[in-house]
């Protein structure tokens, strides 16, 4: 098991084992990892539950993408819609090779609970360039536009390459698990 915060993969093992205490907020990567921007995403409306409809959808979206963007010197934007579909979490629809943000049955999660949202991503080793990332959002959890909000703008945390925090209501908070022992 890796010690808190759950990170996982070579980078991560060998920058916990670089240092004695965690700092305070970390990347999701271990080491750092960072885009070039600007981050073009495309929404895929498969899936999209019946309770929000595609303007409310796309504005909450991109309205928690303006917030990372206010903060971080990042540029995020909206490329053209797409049917491709986004790699979900168990890896048995991978990746098409571009950032998809979309719908998806989360209700088995990768660790068999049900989850309102899932991402992956791809990166070029340690201290280098995010290349790509998918969110999934729960077709089934994410059924308001509050639940997009807060579920959009944590997603987007982590396709910016952050972990889940350690304080308790933070927007990067995430569930305490096996993979995030200590997370509130």
């Amino acid at each position: 098991a890796l010690p808190w915060p759950g990170f996982q993969g070579d980078p991560a093992r060998g920058f916990l084992e670089q240092r004695a205490s965690v700092a305070k907020h970390l990347s999701m990567f271990g080491a750092p990892a960072r885009w070039k921007t600007p981050i073009s995403w495309r929404y895929n409306d498969i899936g999209r539950p019946w309770s929000l409809d595609l303007d409310t959808v796309a504005s909450g979206i991109q309205a928690a993408a303006q917030k990372w963007m206010d903060v971080c010197r990042v540029s995020i934007v909206r490329g053209d819609d797409t049917t491709s579909s986004p790699q979900n979490m168990d890896g048995t629809s991978t990746s098409p090779g571009e950032n998809v943000v979309g719908w998806g049955d989360l209700s088995l999660g990768v660790h068999g609970n049900g989850a309102s949202t899932g991402i992956t991503w791809d990166y070029e080793g340690v201290d280098s360039t995010i290349t790509e990332f998918d969110i999934t959002f729960s077709s089934t959890f994410v059924n308001s536009s509050t639940a997009l909000a807060r579920a959009a703008i944590h997603e987007w945390g982590h396709a910016l390459g952050l972990a889940h925090s350690n304080v308790q209501n933070a927007v990067m908070s995430g569930p305490d698990s096996a993979n995030n022992p200590g997370v509130p």
